[in-house]
């Protein structure tokens, strides 16, 4: 059978889902780290992860890929927030 368009949505759909779901949880331990090193780490893998989420919305678009009545829970200083984009 030939490829549809579609075949590679689901993929992109769980790797931005994955990768939004990261920086969740890097800015949630950044808000509650202390330790110095750790703080350090956490920021490393933040950025990455932020890196990794902008490649997934730059594919997507690329691929002309909409997503409708997708909801994250973004926060008002996100700059991937669709307010912000």
């Amino acid at each position: 059978m030939g490829e549809t368009r579609n075949d590679g949505l689901q993929p992109l759909l769980s790797r931005l889902t994955e990768s939004k779901h990261a920086i969740e949880c890097a800015r949630m331990q950044f808000n509650e780290a202390t330790d110095p090193n750790a703080i350090d780490e956490i920021i490393y893998r933040w950025i990455a992860e932020e890196k990794r989420f902008q490649t997934l919305i730059r594919t997507a678009r690329e691929q002309h890929i909409t997503i409708e009545g997708l909801r994250w829970y973004w926060h008002q200083t996100d700059p991937y927030a669709p307010s912000n984009l």
